[in-house]
């Protein structure tokens, strides 16, 4: 049977058997089960646009955004395909996430619709 203070719902970091409170805390988040490590994930939206400029020789260019706004630029690294294989064509529509680069925003992720 649990001890009083333990049925009741409160919580002492020393231990009965004399363990020291860092011990037990040690031992605790050892217990992958019981402390499990909570993952935020950035919740991107899928944008669309159509592709404004590309150069493939150097893997760059731009996008439009449907929305309206600015043109974002993009690197070879951003398509989920391999752009030699199946290059983008100017004014072909795109699915995309906007990120980050340098403090300015790009286009992530580019995939065909």
């Amino acid at each position: 049977m649990l001890p009083a203070a333990r049925r009741s719902g409160a919580f002492s970091l020393k231990r009965e058997n004399g363990a020291a409170p860092l011990a037990y805390l040690q031992r605790l988040l050892a217990n992958r089960r019981q402390f499990r490590r909570l993952e935020t994930k950035e919740h991107t939206m899928k944008s669309f646009g159509t592709v404004n400029s590309i150069d493939l020789e150097h893997g760059r260019g731009s996008i439009k955004p449907e929305t309206g706004g600015e043109n974002l630029p993009f690197e070879r690294s951003a398509f989920a395909f391999d752009i030699k294989v199946n290059p983008p064509k100017t004014g072909q529509r795109l699915s995309y996430e906007v990120g980050t680069k340098d403090s300015k925003p790009v286009a992530l992720n580019l995939q065909t619709i």
